[in-house]
């Protein structure tokens, strides 16, 4: 596999875009915005109504969203493209090719750039312990960028909470993510990780300009996508918030353990919590620190009062 990793390039909408490329300019019936989506109500920022918002589950843009899934055992999926050819004095002929889509298994990390906002902000040493970890992303696609299965809301990046003591980092192999060594209890079972990743979009849903629009480059200042950690934070602790691979082959390949891997996720948790002392390596995209305070927060005194 070729090792890439994700960057700030945003495609245009939901059903994507192409642009031609300058040596066709040269043509007669040359035409140079005829493949771009335009939004039907353009964005203008002095309209924007903050606290409105639509989430969407997910977000699969271009030919993400309508490819084949993966089968036998392949990691990358597939679609057919058809682009029909006319030439003068011949008739129609139609090229047809089989593409493969990047996945999960190829990708090495992503780019720190596409990070706007992380909760509980980095290195904060009193943060609630009633708020779930989070993460924030620019592009409102990209936890579901590199997902092999089209419209399943399967993410191919989970976020992690580890607790300290419970955690030991690993330099990794030059060119590749850290690595952090930790134990199966500290990571959230993935049976519904879909439930924890979504995009925001401003304004509500039924009104206004369509989604479509609304994923388009004119609206992407106010576009975001969020992973969210259900762990429940401990008063007086410290944890390790990860944005690690949810697919087995991201694992393999970030790890440079010249295992292919497969479409599994990258781990499985016992329901009786029996292998919580069971230790696995992950390879670390992202990572940051950060402190909960003294119990006594709204929410533990909320409690109080009910007792």
């Amino acid at each position: 596999h070729r090792r890439i990793v994700a960057t700030g390039c945003r495609p245009v909408g939901r059903r994507g875009s192409g642009q031609v490329t300058n040596s066709l300019e040269q043509l007669p019936n040359f035409v140079r915005d005829a493949y771009r989506l335009k939004p039907s109500s353009p964005f203008a920022p002095e309209d924007t109504r903050l606290g409105s918002y639509t989430f969407l589950s997910s977000v699969q843009s271009g030919i993400g969203a309508v490819v084949t899934a993966p089968g036998g055992g392949a990691l990358r999926a597939q679609i057919n493209v058809s682009l029909p050819v006319q030439a003068e004095g011949l008739g129609d002929l139609a090229v047809s090719q089989a593409l493969e889509v990047r996945g999960p298994g190829d990708v090495i990390g992503i780019d720190e750039g596409q990070i706007i906002r992380r909760y509980p902000t980095p290195h904060t040493t009193n943060a609630e312990d009633t708020f779930l970890v989070h993460v924030e992303f620019d592009r409102p696609e990209l936890p579901w960028l590199f997902s092999p299965k089209a419209q399943t809301g399967i993410p191919w990046l989970v976020l992690v909470v580890l607790a300290d003591g419970r955690w030991t980092p690993r330099a990794g192999v030059p060119g590749l993510p850290a690595q952090v060594d930790t134990f199966l209890g500290e990571l959230q079972p993935l049976g519904d990780v879909s439930q924890w990743a979504h995009a925001q979009l401003i304004g509500p849903a039924t009104t206004g300009p369509s989604i479509d629009d609304r994923l388009t480059n004119a609206y992407a200042p106010v576009n975001l996508s969020r992973l969210l950690c259900p762990r429940r934070l401990e008063p007086d602790r410290q944890y390790l918030a990860c944005v690690v691979p949810y697919y087995d082959a991201g694992r393999q390949t970030a790890l440079d353990t010249g295992i292919l891997g497969t479409l599994e996720p990258a781990w499985a948790r016992r329901p009786d919590g029996s292998d919580r002392d069971t230790a696995i390596t992950l390879p670390v995209y992202s990572s940051w620190r950060f402190g909960i305070g003294p119990d006594g927060d709204f929410g533990s005194l909320a409690k109080k009062l009910l007792g």
